[in-house]
């Protein structure tokens, strides 16, 4: 699941996010560390939920993990071709 927010205030050390849906509110309010968020701040984050044992969950994580494979294979090819 993919949550939206958008920016809506900062106080000192923080970054308020409000949750943008057109449905049920799922989290509500997002507060993030401006340190971690850095100078400056996006105006809106993404955030993906899984749901612990759940197949679909399951599913994505091996995809992922496929993926990242990949990935980590073809840059051995192009390290070990250069």
């Amino acid at each position: 699941m993919e949550l939206t927010f958008k920016q809506e205030k900062e106080t000192k050390n923080t970054v308020r996010y409000q949750e943008q849906s057109d449905g049920d509110v799922v989290i509500g309010p997002l507060y993030v560390q401006k340190s971690a968020l850095g100078e400056n701040p996006p105006a809106e984050l993404s955030v993906w939920i899984e749901f612990a044992g759940s197949e679909d969950a399951e599913d994505e994580a091996e995809e992922s993990a496929e993926s990242e494979e990949e990935v980590e294979e073809t840059e051995e090819l192009a390290e070990a071709t250069a």
